[in-house]
């Protein structure tokens, strides 16, 4: 039996970056990649959007995501979708490519999944499960590091970011990203 390696790539989309002002998770895409004997290949993919709970993104926040405040009021509360996104996260490791916040230890990502943890009454992701890409990018390519320039530098075609930066679709890019690197890090 072949043993493999299962982690989640993440993304979500915002509200706004001012997490501890109320900013809400919108938006959570994560995709499965397995590494079986240093091969890596992508499963399942799931994507959540949600009721903000009356906090609405400012208008040039909702140009980059583009889903509007009348929108995601029919979605449901995170809260209500939260045991079907742990049961999907299982004990995998997230990894993800998001700004570190200015502690220089967690990102925004990991700040707002694990708000809406908190929010739900429920713990949050300990940080030792959390892989970010961005400061290896960083050290790699320090003057440009946006994921747009490392999927570039990577051969990953990004066109189906140009419409609308979806949760689920940067989390498949951003996976298709790592596999690439995987051995790097």
């Amino acid at each position: 039996m072949a043993i493999f390696n299962r982690e989640l790539v993440l993304d979500t989309e915002l509200t706004g970056l001012d997490i501890a002002d109320g900013d809400r998770v919108i938006e959570l895409g994560l995709v499965e990649v397995f590494t079986i004997a240093n091969i890596g290949f992508i499963g399942r993919k799931r994507q959540w959007q949600f009721n903000p709970e009356g906090r609405i993104s400012p208008p040039e926040v909702q140009k980059i995501h583009k889903l509007s405040p009348e929108y995601l009021e029919k979605q449901p509360k995170f809260s209500d979708s939260v045991q079907d996104i742990l049961d999907f996260i299982g004990n995998a490791s997230l990894v993800h490519h998001c700004w570190v916040n200015p502690d220089g230890v967690h990102s925004k990502d990991e700040e707002a999944l694990n708000a809406e943890f908190t929010r739900a009454g429920l713990p949050i992701i300990d940080h030792a499960r959390w892989v970010n890409l961005k400061p290896w990018a960083v050290t790699k390519s320090p003057e440009k590091n946006s994921l747009n320039h490392m999927l570039d530098l990577y051969g990953v075609d990004r066109s189906a970011r140009e419409a609308r930066h979806g949760a689920l679709i940067d989390a498949e890019l951003t996976a298709k990203y790592y596999l690439k690197i995987k051995n790097e890090l």
